[in-house]
């Protein structure tokens, strides 16, 4: 896809601030505002864009040089990607899940666990924070741990999350919803890999939904006997801003101390069966 020039403007305590980035434009039938209800037609014109373009710095850390990419509208939320300088990708690679963290996450860097804590509004300073207590390493990536949550679940109740994952050796966390069309196509996958582990897998399967009638459905259908929850799509909900859910399905593999051992979509998924013999 051709890159092409784009400016913005964004505002904050009285200040005005420009960017001038490189952008793509390309088809995306797929992904649209879950607030907004589009027909199947319509979504055959919908579009999105990418940023081409990225902050750029090093840093040294326990005599190991470190690159920082940081790429976002502007300095308040976006993926910072860290990564040692001597690990090399193809120029398409250089945005690796492996190393993306999110601003006001935790990550372990050399011999210790670091707080991104913020970066500045010129985004040419990113402030980390060496941390010790567990309760500072919640986050969304490999090495973090998974914060507890309390979920609705599709009997109008709640449950605790850390209750569940402390159940078995392993716990998947499944972000899906019904209307997701390569969700849809991963539950046999699921099914079987639940199947397959009884004794050491558990999952917590979390649908992003307008209608807990169609989630439960679907469960019953696909033969899904596991623990379910229900956020409703239409309002804001924290779980997926601070785990950074962006992308559907999102697997998330913890060990029952809630550690994250893996993250990612479907390739990732593939992996999840090597961890768990």
């Amino acid at each position: 896809m051709p890159k092409s020039d784009y400016s913005y403007e964004t505002y904050s305590k009285g200040t005005i601030h420009t960017y001038k980035r490189k952008t793509t434009l390309f088809p995306c039938a797929n992904i649209y505002d879950r607030k907004i209800i589009v027909t199947d037609k319509e979504a055959k014109y919908l579009s999105s864009f990418r940023f081409k373009d990225y902050w750029l710095g090093e840093q040294i850390l326990n005599n190991t040089v470190y690159d920082f990419s940081y790429q976002a509208l502007d300095n308040t939320f976006g993926a910072i990607y860290i990564k040692p300088k001597n690990i090399s990708f193809r120029k398409d690679e250089i945005f690796n899940a492996q190393f993306m963290h999110f601003t006001e996450d935790t990550i372990a860097l050399g011999d210790g666990y670091y707080k991104i804590d913020s970066i500045n509004r010129k985004i040419s300073k990113l402030y980390l924070r060496k941390i010790k207590s567990k309760e500072e390493k919640y986050g969304q990536w490999v090495g973090n741990y998974f914060e507890n949550r309390i979920i609705e679940d599709l009997e109008n109740g709640n449950f605790s999350t850390d209750v569940v994952i402390k159940e078995k050796k392993y716990t998947l966390i499944d972000f899906w919803g019904t209307w997701c069309g390569p969700c849809l196509e991963m539950i046999p996958r699921v099914v079987d890999l639940h199947n397959k582990y009884p004794s050491t897998l558990g999952i917590i399967s979390i649908a992003n939904d307008q209608d807990k009638n169609s989630v439960i459905q679907c469960v019953k259908k696909n033969k899904m006997n596991w623990t379910h929850g229900f956020v409703d799509g239409r309002k804001n909900n924290k779980i997926y801003s601070d785990l950074a859910i962006q992308t559907y399905p999102t697997f998330i593999l913890v060990d029952s101390e809630g550690k994250i051992l893996l993250r990612g979509g479907q390739k990732e998924f593939d992996k999840i069966e090597n961890l768990l013999k």
